[in-house]
């Protein structure tokens, strides 16, 4: 079956969509294609550098077939990790006229980010010179490129903190792979 029907199984309310809606009924249908993309949000994402995702290459099969897309072997080598979402920070460069792609670069390298306008909020605050986060799905190209799902401007404190909190997830992440 290609549609799955959820059902309110916990609701101290009487009704969630205020139309009458009672616990225990079928809440909606969503079809496979639907809950695929929910299912990328079950992942965290990921924060990175730059200069982490040069190199990186999607896993292939022993067919030469490629996996999930969002199986990725970091350009540092190691067990390839699943890597739905990509968390970056930088300075916007290079921003489009129409605000739909940019590049953000950080100390270690530059990512190209495409489908900015798809993002959320009002993409004109975008200009170059701007610090910003990015999260996003990444896809092949050199540069590496971030299909955006979030993106906002951020204060310079935040510039500061950036490389610490990487090294800090990373040691989580690789501590992750080696148990």
């Amino acid at each position: 079956m290609n549609i799955y029907k959820f059902v309110i199984q916990h609701s101290a309310l009487p009704s969630i969509d205020g139309l009458g809606q009672k616990r225990g009924q079928p809440i909606g249908k969503i079809e496979k294609r639907e809950r695929k993309i929910m299912a990328r949000f079950d992942c965290p994402a990921y924060k990175l550098l730059a200069g982490d995702l040069h190199g990186s290459q999607p896993v292939e099969s022993s067919g030469g077939q490629l996996v999930e897309s969002s199986e990725w072997r970091l350009a540092g080598g190691g067990a390839p990790r699943q890597l739905r979402l990509v968390w970056l920070q930088g300075e916007l460069r290079n921003v489009s006229a129409d605000y739909d792609s940019a590049a953000l670069v950080d100390t270690s390298g530059s990512v190209l980010l495409t489908g900015c306008t798809a993002a959320p909020g009002d993409p004109h605050w975008m200009e170059d010179g701007r610090y910003c986060m990015a999260v996003g799905e990444l896809t092949c190209g050199s540069p590496p490129q971030l299909s955006v799902i979030k993106l906002a401007p951020l204060p310079e404190v935040h510039r500061q903190m950036w490389e610490l909190e990487v090294r800090h997830a990373r040691a989580h992440l690789l501590q992750g792979a080696a148990e």
